[in-house]
């Protein structure tokens, strides 16, 4: 398979693992494969949620519809972004991964799909970066499409869960979504704060890639 790859010019190899699947690890490393990072996956039951109270928090932070105009603070923040760092500039999408192009056309394309929504403070900076993906059940059309989170990045930890928060509520009040789906760095451990009976779905993931080079 990986020499079939090569005759066709691909240059790089991936693979998803579950964390906790041993000897599909091992059998990848033994053809040369080595982990990039560990990401965590919630599949979460739009609902009720627990009531936070974020008093402390000077400042409130709001979903925001990038334009073109904002392009250049996306791309500022990204190049200082600690998680796209982490995630070697990956975002999920369906179960697949892809690069994460911080350039003018990269981010006018995501943009101009709908794909980005910035979190901004009350002065409009940039406090974060979401890529969302609409996934439709074409198997079952009366079925709600739920929300897949591909890419989420924060400037602040502690505030991961105000941001989650104001998803559920934003998603919530538009009916048509059944489930939100979280694609985390594996620093973020938000179990604690999903209810038990919300959370249909977690996964724990390693990243595995192999460089491709043709002899």
């Amino acid at each position: 398979m990986l020499n079939v790859c090569i005759k066709k010019g691909v240059k790089e190899a991936n693979a998803l693992v579950s964390l906790s699947n041993i000897a599909s690890q091992k059998m990848l490393e033994k053809q040369g494969f080595f982990p990039l990072f560990v990401f965590k996956y919630y599949n979460v039951t739009l609902g009720k949620k627990k009531e936070i109270d974020y008093s402390p928090l000077t400042q409130k932070l709001k979903l925001k519809i990038p334009h073109p105009g904002d392009i250049s603070s996306i791309i500022d923040y990204l190049c200082g972004s600690k998680v796209s760092e982490y995630l070697h500039n990956r975002y999920f999408n369906s179960w697949k991964l892809y690069k994460f192009e911080n350039t003018h056309s990269g981010l006018f394309s995501m943009i101009s799909n709908n794909e980005i929504l910035m979190i901004v403070d009350e002065i409009d900076k940039i406090n974060g970066i979401l890529i969302i993906n609409i996934i439709k059940n074409t198997h079952n059309l009366s079925e709600n499409p739920l929300i897949q989170i591909c890419y989420f990045d924060c400037i602040d930890y502690y505030r991961y869960i105000e941001i989650i928060n104001l998803l559920r509520d934003t998603y919530c009040n538009k009916s048509q979504y059944c489930n939100i789906q979280f694609f985390l760095p594996d620093c973020m451990d938000l179990s604690s704060h999903f209810e038990e009976e919300s959370t249909n779905y977690f996964e724990h993931f390693l990243y595995y890639s192999k460089k491709l080079i043709n002899n």
